[in-house]
C-alpha cells in the first residue's frame, strides 16, 4: 500500500491529492528530463520538461542550427526521442550536418565522392552503423507546415516513433521548430506573434511533448546608429533583441540567449573566420528561466568547419570582462 493509500483519501482536497501524487512519483524516481547538455540544465530546475517551451535565440549566421543540432545528438545518446520540423533547412543539407557531427568529419567528404567506390563504400558503411540510434529521429523539411496543421504532424511523429518501436509510454519526445517565424501565418506584429505564441502554448502544453523553439534577433536593431557599444560588445546580444521579447518571455519557460561576438564581428568587418577559429566561443546564455537561476555555458568548436560543438570546461569571463 503506498503511503498516499494509506491516508483517508476523503480527507484530501483535489489540489492536495494530486500534488501528494506528483511527490509520490518522485519518490519513487520519474525519469530525468534534459534538453542535451547537463552544463546547460544546472541552470534550469526541471529541463525538457512535458507541456512547456524553451526558446532558443541568436543572430543569423552565429550559429543557432548548428547548436540545436548539436543538442540534438546529445538527446539521442541519452535514449530521447527527437523530431525536427525545419521550415528553413532542406533534408540533405541537416543530413550533411548530422553525420559530420556523429562521424567527426569535415561534410566535405560527404559531398566530394564522385566516382570513389572505396570512400563511398567506408562512408556509407559508417553512415549505417547510426541506424539503431536515429530510429528516435524524425525530419521534417516541409515549408508549408503551419500552427493548424502543427497538432496533426505531432500525432504522425508519434505514430513514427510508435512503428519503429522507440516511443516510451508516456509518449515524450522533444520537438524543434527551426524557425518559428517561418511557420506559415506566424505573423510579423507584436499582436501576431502574441496570438501563434498563446496558440503554439496551448498545443504543448495538451501534449507529452517538450518544444524547443529557434528563433532569429533582430541585429539590424542591435547595431544601429542608436546603438553606442563598441567593440565586441556591439555584436553581445540580450532579450530584448529578440523581436516582440515579452511575448516569448511570457509563454516560454526557458530562454536561451546564443552568442558568438568574435565571429559575428568578424564577418561584418571582412575577416577571415579560420584567423579567429582559435578563439571562437559559443556561449549560451540561460537569460530567463521559471523556478531557475541564470547562468552560462561556454561551446567550442573541435573541427574547423564548425560542425563538431563540445561544451568548455573551463569557463570564461563574463562578455562585458571580454569586451574591448
Amino acid at each position: 500500500m503506498s503511503d498516499l493509500e494509506k491516508v483517508d483519501q476523503m480527507s484530501l482536497s483535489t489540489t492536495v491529492e494530486s500534488y501528494v501524487n506528483i511527490l509520490e512519483k518522485r519518490f519513487n524516481g520519474v525519469e530525468r528530463r534534459t534538453i542535451g547538455f547537463d552544463s546547460i540544465d544546472q541552470f534550469i530546475t526541471i529541463p525538457g520538461r512535458e507541456g512547456d517551451i524553451t526558446i532558443l535565440a541568436g543572430d543569423s549566421g552565429s550559429g543557432k542550427s548548428l547548436m540545436a543540432l548539436a543538442m540534438e545528438i546529445e538527446l539521442l545518446r541519452k535514449n530521447v526521442c527527437v523530431a525536427k520540423l525545419s521550415l528553413e533547412m532542406s533534408s540533405e543539407r541537416n543530413s550533411d550536418r548530422l553525420f559530420s557531427m556523429l562521424l567527426g568529419k569535415d561534410s566535405k567528404e560527404f559531398i566530394d565522392i564522385e566516382n570513389q567506390r572505396g570512400k563511398f563504400k567506408n562512408l556509407k558503411d559508417s553512415v549505417i552503423q547510426y541506424d539503431s540510434l536515429l530510429k528516435r529521429y524524425y525530419f521534417n523539411d516541409d515549408s508549408n507546415l503551419s500552427l493548424y496543421s502543427l497538432p496533426t504532424e505531432i500525432e504522425k511523429i508519434k505514430a513514427k516513433f510508435i512503428s519503429d518501436g522507440v516511443l516510451p509510454k508516456d509518449g515524450y519526445f522533444v520537438l524543434f521548430i527551426d524557425l518559428l517565424s517561418l511557420l506559415d501565418g506566424w505573423g510579423q506584429s507584436q499582436i501576431e506573434i502574441q496570438a501563434s505564441m498563446d496558440s503554439l502554448h496551448r498545443i504543448i502544453k495538451k501534449s507529452s511533448i517538450h518544444l524547443i523553439g529557434i528563433v532569429q534577433t533582430n541585429e539590424n536593431e542591435q547595431r544601429s546608429v542608436k546603438n553606442k557599444s563598441v567593440g565586441e560588445k556591439l555584436y553581445h546580444i540580450g532579450l530584448h533583441n529578440i523581436k516582440a521579447s515579452s511575448v516569448y518571455k511570457e509563454r516560454a519557460r526557458d530562454v536561451l540567449l546564443l552568442n558568438r561576438p568574435k565571429l559575428v564581428k568578424a564577418r561584418n568587418n571582412g575577416i577571415s573566420i579560420q584567423s579567429i577559429i582559435e578563439e571562437d566561443i559559443m556561449r549560451v546564455q540561460v537569460a530567463k528561466s521559471n523556478d531557475g537561476k541564470d547562468g552560462y555555458a561556454d561551446f567550442i568548436f573541435s573541427t574547423s568547419n564548425g560542425l563538431s560543438i563540445v561544451p568548455k570546461i573551463n569557463q570564461r569571463p563574463s562578455f562585458n570582462s571580454m569586451a574591448s
